[in-house]
C-alpha cells in the first residue's frame, strides 16, 4: 500500500494533468482527483522524482518508477477500502503489509493512525480478517505500531545474521538473553496492544539465508536456532527454503532461488528462478534426500513444529522466567497457558521448556522450580541421548 507503479493509470492521469497545468497555477482536484493521490511539490527534496518536462517533483522513497501514495487523502482510502472488499469477498483471510515504517515517511503518529484505519477498515468488512505488518525496526519502534491495533508485526529485533537468536548461538549473548529478550518483547507489545499476536521469524526474502551464518556448522545449530524462532509465542513464519537449510546471499536474486527440490536437472517441479541468479553450491542435501534421513534439518523441522502443535501454550501462552535454570548456556521460563486451570489434557495448561543452546552436555535439577513435571517432549539436534530422572 506504499506506492503504486508509474504505469498506474491514477498516476499516469496525475502527471497528465501537470503538464497541462499552465507554470505557476495551483492545481485542482476537482479537475484530476488523481493529483491528491500521490505526494506532488514544486521542491526539490530528498526521496522526491521529478515529473520530466513539468516544474513538479513526486515523492518515490523506494524508486522512481514506485511513486508513493499519499495515504492521508480520503479518496485513496476510499480506494484501499474498495481494494479490502474485493480480495475479502473472495475469500482472503487477511494481508501481509509491506514496509509499514514507510507509509508516512518520519512520522512514526501518522503511520500508527493509518494502520489503525486499515484495520478498523478490514475488520468492518470481516471481523476476523489478520493483518501482519513488515516493520523493520527495534522493539520499542514496534510497539509503537502495535498502538494502531493490527493483530501482528514480524519479530525483527530476533531476526537475521544480526539478531537476537544469531547473537546467542554464536556465543556472543548468553542463553539467558533469549528468555529476557522474549520477556521484554511481551511486556513492550502487550502494553501497546494486550490483544496483539507476536509474528516471530528467522529470515525472509531480503535477508541472507540461515545455513550460510554459521560456516562451521554441519546442522545442529541451524538446526537449534530454527527451533528457538518456533518456540516463541505467537504465528511463526518460515521462508520457503530453510526447513532444508538452503543457502544464498548478496543480491537478492541469490536470496530467492528456486526451492531446492531435488539434484535432477530434470526435475519438472524446480524453477527457472530469477534470471540473473548465481550458481550457488548448496550446503545440506534436497529435500528428497532430507526427506529420507531421520536426522536431516527437515525431519527437524517437522518434529519441532509438530511439538508446537501439540502443546497450545507454546504458541498462545505467557512467557516467564526459571533464573534457577537459566545461564550462560541454558535457556529455561515457564510457558504460562492462558486458560490455565482449565486443562483436559496432557497438552493442554502451563509448560516448563529447558533449551541447552550449546554443544556441551548440560544437567539441571529442576526440583528448584517446585511442582510435579511429566516428561512431554524431547527434542535433540543430534543422536546422543537424553535422560530425565
Amino acid at each position: 500500500l506504499n506506492h503504486t507503479s508509474d504505469d498506474n493509470a491514477w498516476f499516469k492521469a496525475a502527471v497528465d494533468y501537470l503538464h497541462e497545468l499552465p507554470s505557476g497555477w495551483e492545481p485542482d482536484t476537482s479537475y484530476c482527483k488523481y493529483y491528491d493521490y500521490y505526494n506532488f511539490t514544486r521542491q526539490p527534496a530528498d526521496g522526491y522524482a521529478p515529473v520530466e518536462g513539468t516544474e513538479w517533483y513526486y515523492e518515490a522513497r523506494f524508486w522512481s518508477e514506485m511513486p508513493d501514495l499519499n495515504l492521508s487523502s480520503e479518496a485513496v482510502r476510499g480506494e484501499i477500502r474498495s481494494i479490502l472488499e474485493y480480495w475479502l469477498g473472495k475469500g482472503v483471510d487477511g494481508f501481509r503489509l509491506d514496509a509499514v515504517t514507510y507509509y508516512i515517511n518520519g512520522n512514526p503518529d501518522a503511520n500508527v493512525e493509518f494502520l489503525r484505519f486499515l484495520t478498523e477498515a478490514g475488520r468492518s468488512i470481516k471481523a476476523d480478517c489478520y493483518f501482519v505488518g513488515e516493520a523493520w525496526t527495534g522493539r520499542n519502534e514496534i510497539a509503537k505500531l502495535y498502538e494502531s491495533g493490527i493483530d501482528s508485526l514480524f519479530d525483527f529485533p530476533f531476526s537475521g545474521n544480526e539478531g537476537f537468536i544469531a547473537n546467542i548461538v554464536r556465543g556472543n549473548y548468553k542463553a539467558s538473553d533469549y528468555v529476557k529478550g522474549m520477556l521484554l518483547a511481551q511486556e513492550a507489545f502487550s502494553a501497546a496492544n494486550p490483544d496483539y499476536v507476536d509474528a516471530p521469524f528467522y529470515t525472509n526474502h531480503d535477508m541472507g539465508r540461515s545455513a550460510g551464518y554459521y560456516a562451521a556448522d554441519d546442522g545442529p545449530v541451524t538446526k537449534m536456532a530454527y527451533a528457538m524462532s518456533l518456540f516463541m509465542t505467537g504465528n511463526s513464519f518460515v521462508y520457503y527454503g530453510e526447513e532444508i537449510g538452503m543457502k544464498g546471499a548478496g543480491k537478492d536474486e541469490n536470496k530467492r532461488l528456486p526451492m531446492y527440490w531435488s539434484d535432477d536437472a530434470d526435475d519438472p517441479d524446480i524453477c527457472a528462478g530469477p534470471p540473473d541468479k548465481d550458481e550457488i553450491p548448496m550446503k545440506f542435501p534436497s529435500a528428497a534426500e532430507q526427506m529420507k534421513d531421520d536426522l536431516s534439518i527437515w525431519t527437524w523441522f517437522r518434529e519441532v513444529i509438530r511439538v508446537r502443535n501439540a502443546f497450545p501454550a507454546i504458541a498462545r501462552g505467557l512467557t516467564e522466567s526459571v533464573d534457577s535454570l537459566s545461564d550462560s548456556n541454558v535457556a529455561a521460563f515457564i510457558r504460562r497457558s492462558r486458560e490455565s486451570g482449565t486443562a483436559n489434557s496432557a497438552s493442554d495448561g502451563d509448560l516448563l521448556i529447558v533449551m541447552n543452546l550449546r554443544s556441551q552436555t548440560a544437567e539441571k535439577d529442576l526440583s528448584s522450580v517446585g511442582g510435579n513435571f511429566t516428561l512431554a517432549a524431547v527434542l535433540n539436534t543430534n543422536e546422543e541421548a537424553i535422560s530425565y530422572e
